[in-house]
């Protein structure tokens, strides 16, 4: 049979060790929700940043379709300008994505390396206290040995 000592000591190792894994869960939990929340953040930034440009191209459009009204300009000119117009657009809208994406990217690397960070219990070590306390209290105690 066990002594209590024994007992304390093994029940101490293994709470601390379900104490260590929950404690790790929360960290985890609240990483996670950390990153969430980064990467709304990092979306709703690029999507202001691109309906800045969006009404930015809109507003170069409209002066340029004033400009050519006023000045009687029309067909293959202006079509040239508005169409550079939009594909500075274009190459704008997808160079915000690519920032966008890289931000994500280093968000979740971020996330990871935190993630990494977090104490996980040591089930092992545990075990060796747990084995360590049983045989102090085997060499202690002259009746489980002479029992067993």
């Amino acid at each position: 049979m066990c002594e209590p000592a024994t007992i304390i000591m093994a029940a101490t190792a293994i709470y601390g060790a379900v104490e260590t894994r929950n404690n790790a869960r929360r960290q985890e939990r609240a990483l996670m929700a950390q990153q969430e929340v980064e990467e709304t953040e990092l979306n709703r930034a690029m999507s202001v940043e691109a309906d800045d440009r969006v009404k930015q191209a809109r507003a170069e459009r409209a002066r340029l379709r004033a400009m050519s009204a006023e000045s009687g300009v029309s067909g293959l000119a202006i079509d040239e300008l508005l169409g550079n117009v939009d594909m500075q657009l274009g190459t704008d809208l997808a160079r915000l994505d690519q920032n966008s994406v890289s931000r994500v990217r280093a968000s979740r690397t971020g996330l990871n390396s935190n993630l990494n960070r977090v104490e996980q219990p040591d089930w092992v070590g545990t075990g060796l206290q747990i084995a360590g306390a049983s045989y102090q209290s085997y060499q202690a105690n002259p009746q489980t040995r002479n029992n067993g």
